[in-house]
């Protein structure tokens, strides 16, 4: 049996203490089969994703569309190389869970049954 392991980058801590900081309460590297989403956002139903340099357009397109598929969850995507650099995503993720609060709780409820959290 192999084992998943969770690696957790500078830019991933460092975004949760951006996301603290601004009293966003989220949980980290939740499995939502077959990824795994590296901040989620309970209170609005969607997930966060720190690009690194290895991830590619092509591929995260199809992983957003799959993850908003199966569990009605909205990703937000930072720049690893921005998230200490909050004017450059701050403002468009207010906006992106402003767009999602008033649907959080109906997107939640039909995947509820279909995390393994």
């Amino acid at each position: 049996m192999s084992e998943s392991v969770t690696v957790v980058s500078d830019a991933h801590r460092d975004m949760m203490k951006q996301l603290a900081r601004r009293g966003v309460e989220f949980r980290e590297a939740l499995p939502s089969p077959p990824y795994q989403v590296d901040i989620y956002v309970p209170a609005f139903h969607i997930c966060i994703e720190v690009d690194g340099p290895q991830h590619g357009k092509r591929a995260d397109d199809k992983r957003d569309e799959r993850l908003l598929e199966v569990y009605l969850l909205p990703t937000f995507r930072v720049k690893a190389n921005d998230v200490n650099r909050p004017s450059k995503w701050a403002p468009d993720l207010a906006a992106f869970l402003q767009k999602h609060a008033k649907t959080a709780a109906e997107r939640w409820e039909p995947c509820s049954m279909k995390v393994p959290w």
